[in-house]
C-alpha cells in the first residue's frame, strides 16, 4: 500500500495551513469552537456510527491518548 502525503497535497492545492486528524477529535474541536461546547474548557464528544468514538478536550486542547500510549510504550 502506498501512502499519499494528504496534508502536503491539501496545503499545496488550497494554499492554506492544513491539519489532518481523526474524525471524532475534529468533531470535538468543532463543537468546542462553534457548537455546544462554546465556553467550555473540558468536554467529551461521543459519536456513534459504524463504531463508537470519543474526542476529549482538556483545558481547551484536544487530547490524543492513543499516540501518547504508543510513545510511552516505545520507550519502555
Amino acid at each position: 500500500m502506498t501512502y499519499k502525503p494528504l496534508k502536503a497535497i491539501l496545503e499545496k492545492e488550497f494554499g492554506i495551513p492544513t491539519r489532518v486528524d481523526n474524525d471524532v477529535r475534529t468533531a470535538a474541536l468543532g463543537e468546542l469552537n462553534y457548537g455546544a461546547g462554546i465556553g467550555c474548557q473540558n468536554m467529551i464528544c461521543i459519536t456513534v456510527g459504524t463504531g463508537i468514538g470519543s474526542g476529549l478536550v482538556i483545558n481547551g486542547k484536544s487530547q490524543n491518548f492513543l499516540n501518547q500510549y504508543h510513545i510511552k510504550n516505545k520507550k519502555s
